[in-house]
């Protein structure tokens, strides 16, 4: 059996650079698994829009094909946990869309469904995913109608249901 004279240094040396490896290796992963919030930021809350638009102008129609109502916005925001959308300074033109009986029908019936009927504005407002429309602040309604009887109405709050064109308010 052959002796080293240095064998307790040359352990010892070992054990310290295997040390120091291990303790090189032990801050890498912990760097790895820190939490980085600039990626944070990338993730979606669950309460945050899915997306937002700026100076958009939406046209709706109804399943016979007519236009139902245009929106126009300066900011939209669609959220689809819930699926409402918010509209900040909103202008929405609704159309007749009423057909009454269709037996008499006639040709100015047809002109009247492409015409709009109503302009509505307000500082913003909440479309829901049943069509329910909640205008809040400075609301104005204007009829579009020159032969209407109602033809401006003001408010703070108004709600529309845009499947029959109910307008409502306090």
């Amino acid at each position: 059996m052959i002796s080293y004279p240095f064998k307790k240094e040359r352990t010892l040396f070992m054990n310290i650079i295997l040390g120091v490896i291990a303790l090189a290796l032990l801050g890498w992963y912990y760097s790895l698994n820190q939490d980085h919030s600039d990626l944070k930021s990338l993730i979606k809350k669950p309460d945050s829009p899915e997306f937002i638009g700026n100076k958009m102008e939406t046209t709706v129609f109804s399943p016979e094909g007519k236009k139902q109502y245009l929106a126009i916005s300066d900011k939209v925001e669609y959220y689809t946990q819930d699926g409402h959308t918010d509209f900040i300074s909103p202008l929405v033109y609704l159309f007749d869309v009423s057909l009454g009986n269709k037996d008499k029908e006639t040709k100015t019936d047809k002109i009247q469904l492409e015409k709009q009927n109503w302009k509505l504005s307000a500082q913003k407002a909440k479309l829901t995913k049943d069509q329910m429309l909640y205008l809040e602040g400075s609301v104005v309604a204007e009829s579009l109608d020159p032969l209407s009887r109602l033809q401006r109405v003001e408010t703070e709050a108004a709600v529309i249901n845009l499947k029959t064109q109910d307008i409502t308010s306090d």
